[in-house]
């Protein structure tokens, strides 16, 4: 995928959220605990933070990943992931 300065990337509460989780089980390694890491990645990479708002979820088995689609339907943004099960929701998704 060619990168584009001028795309606008976003960087959701719920992938946020889902590090933290994993780092805190011992499935994930970082260099600096969740809670310094994710904020300093955001603004060296100049993402833009999401942040979860009251949303009806669409039917999908992972929650998190329901949120996500949420999140990229009602922002109507693209959806980066490798999981082909996105496809099945109209949202445009990237990998």
């Amino acid at each position: 995928m060619a990168e584009d300065a001028s795309n606008e990337v976003f960087f959701s509460a719920v992938s946020s959220w889902e590090i933290s989780r994993k780092y805190e089980m011992g499935k994930l390694e970082l260099p600096t605990p969740p809670e310094l890491f994710l904020p300093a990645q955001r603004e060296l990479n100049r993402f833009t933070f999401l942040p979860l708002e009251e949303i009806d979820p669409p039917h999908h088995r992972d929650p998190s990943d329901r949120l996500l689609v949420a999140q990229a339907s009602l922002n109507g943004l693209t959806l980066l992931s490798p999981d082909p099960l996105f496809r099945h929701y109209a949202i445009r998704v990237r990998w």
